[in-house]
């Protein structure tokens, strides 16, 4: 196993890359050994968080294939925990989106005060902190991270007084928490959830995010947050057309502060796309061309304008995305920088400033239009 770099513009013709399965053995031998006398000699706390870096990736798959069991264990025993201590309500009515007429939906409430919070945060840990599996998982990759912790028992320690704090705390309030999503009678599609929180006053506050009525079809994305005794704010990035010929959207808003002015025109017909950005000081117009062709999607910078003047730019630039391309083998052959004496190293990092310094020559000269492949 290896990691492998190519890139002739910068490295020159070879590659250069680090034998991973050998990494840890090469590393002691290599310049960067901390008992080495060299300018590259890495501290002992340095040397041991590279070790297990290495450590980690040669052990990638199964770090997460873990993970990914772990994850899916602990999203359903929190979905548990809370429909364990939550107030269910469901039922038929019709929600306003985008400002527009009532949709038919189906409404989903999920309601939790300060005293079932605190039971779901108490069971949670309780189930979490005697889970053996976890306490591996979080020894053996995280605490090896050197976050600030010696052992899995004092990240727990600490945990233990975070929750203790909490739970303290919601004891004496009166908190609320609400979620409340909308599902299309139709189509089934959540078109919008709600976050509504009542503090120990009394006073509410929600947060609203609508996504549009269907799945299918980008209608836009709105964010509204209202509290008690104010105006409600919002920003929306509104569609203002979506046909066969156009799609036109703008960012709009409310109450929201400085925002900056946003629009975006894509013809489909040419691939024509017109983006317009005014930050309050200047506006920015930058065009582009959208091409698609099989699996390769092709976009290309044409030019930008500040206040209505041409930006110069260093040539043209491409985007090209292939979405079935394979990715390329990494070279058989190359020079493991573990194993570079010291003076060849100090030759490469020469050659690399020196090609660097080339690129960003060539880069402000008017290069014809550089591509890059995705």
């Amino acid at each position: 196993k290896s990691a492998v770099v190519q890139f002739e513009q910068l490295l020159g013709k070879d590659a250069y890359g680090i034998n991973l399965a050998k990494a840890k053995e090469n590393l002691k031998k290599s310049v960067f050994d901390t008992d080495s006398d060299t300018d590259y000699a890495l501290s002992e706390r340095m040397t041991e968080q590279v070790n297990n870096a290495i450590d980690k990736i040669n052990n990638l798959s199964k770090l997460e294939k873990d993970g990914n069991k772990l994850y899916e264990k602990y999203a359903k025993k929190l979905y548990k925990t809370i429909a364990d201590n939550a107030e269910y309500e469901k039922e038929n009515t019709e929600v306003k989106i985008f400002d527009e007429s009532d949709v038919p939906c189906t409404a989903v409430t999920v309601k939790l005060d300060s005293k079932a919070i605190s039971k779901a945060v108490q069971s949670f840990w309780k189930d979490a902190k005697s889970d053996s599996e976890l306490k591996k998982y979080i020894s053996d990759n995280i605490i090896t991270l050197n976050i600030g912790f010696e052992d899995v028992g004092d990240l727990y320690d600490k945990i233990d007084d975070e929750v203790e704090d909490l739970v303290d705390d919601l004891e004496d309030s009166d908190l609320t928490v609400t979620v409340r999503y909308y599902l299309n009678k139709s189509s089934g599609a959540i078109m919008k959830a709600e976050l509504i929180i009542r503090d120990d006053n009394g006073n509410k506050t929600t947060y609203a995010v609508e996504l549009g009525k269907e799945f299918k079809t980008f209608e836009g994305l709105k964010v509204t947050v209202k509290r008690d005794g104010s105006d409600a704010m919002y920003v929306w990035l509104k569609v203002t057309e979506n046909s066969k010929d156009e799609f036109k959207c703008v960012l709009d808003s409310k109450n929201a502060g400085s925002m900056p002015e946003f629009s975006l025109k894509y013809t489909k017909s040419d691939g024509s796309v017109k983006i317009t950005f005014d930050d309050g000081r200047t506006e920015y117009t930058v065009k582009l061309t959208y091409k698609k062709s099989g699996s390769t999607h092709t976009v290309t910078l044409d030019s930008v304008s500040a206040d209505g003047e041409k930006v110069e730019l260093p040539g043209k630039f491409s985007v090209i995305v292939n979405t079935k391309a394979k990715a390329p083998s990494a070279p058989s052959k190359y020079t493991d920088i573990l194993t570079m004496k010291e003076e060849d190293f100090e030759d490469f990092i020469e050659d690399v400033q020196k090609n660097a310094e080339d690129i960003e020559k060539e880069f402000g000269s008017g290069a014809e239009e550089p591509e890059f492949d995705f």
